[in-house]
């Protein structure tokens, strides 16, 4: 075999081509890669909702309320009692009583009058009915109120005389001096003995 010796310069060229081929060869087998990016990831935003305040209601403030300017209760002390005389008519007695303010202050009387007669000891015999817990007309100082009084069939002979009538307020009762009863003649007659005894008294006239 004859070997053929080539110029040494076109030995490198043929190197370098070879080399340039394969280095192309290479490069064109290989998949291209694609750039890489790198992106933040995209957190939605989280809503806030504005915090609910309850609405807080407006203080309402009480209005002041102003005591009645109107006046105390009559006490016993307070008031002067008297009426009379005793009329007779259908066999009743009948009276007229006047009650003045004698203090220097007004004040109020019980919603309607009330009255007893007791005996000599002291012991109630009758009494009306207890006035209502409503507050009666208003006495000035110095003014007067009336009422009118009927007592009916009295049967009980016994009874302590004298007998006298009290006009009751305030828990206490004011002696009528000009009302009693001396006598057992003084008292109404009886009229019914299987019926009790009446004692009864008018409203309050203040003209």
């Amino acid at each position: 075999m004859i070997a053929i010796r080539l110029p040494r310069s076109r030995v490198l060229l043929a190197l370098a081509v070879a080399l340039s081929i394969a280095a192309c060869d290479g490069s064109a087998g290989a998949s291209p890669s694609a750039p890489v990016v790198s992106v933040a990831p995209t957190v939605p935003a989280t809503a806030t909702a504005a915090p609910t305040v309850a609405a807080t209601p407006r203080p309402t403030t009480a209005p002041a309320i102003t005591p009645a300017t109107g006046s105390g209760e009559c006490a016993p002390d307070d008031l002067r009692v008297g009426g009379g005389p005793w009329e007779a008519s259908a066999g009743s007695r009948f009276a007229e009583l006047t009650v003045t303010n004698q203090d220097d202050a007004a004040c109020t009387l019980p919603t309607e009058p009330s009255v007893a007669i007791a005996d000599a000891t002291g012991s109630v015999l009758i009494a009306t009915d207890p006035a209502g817990i409503a507050q009666g007309p208003s006495l000035a100082a110095g003014g007067t109120a009336r009422f009118s009084l009927q007592f009916a069939n009295w049967c009980d002979p016994a009874a302590a005389m004298p007998a006298r009538l009290l006009f009751l307020i305030g828990g206490g009762g004011i002696d009528v001096a000009d009302l009693a009863l001396p006598t057992a003649d003084d008292m109404p007659p009886c009229n019914g003995p299987d019926q009790p005894p009446s004692l009864t008294a008018t409203d309050w006239s203040t003209e």
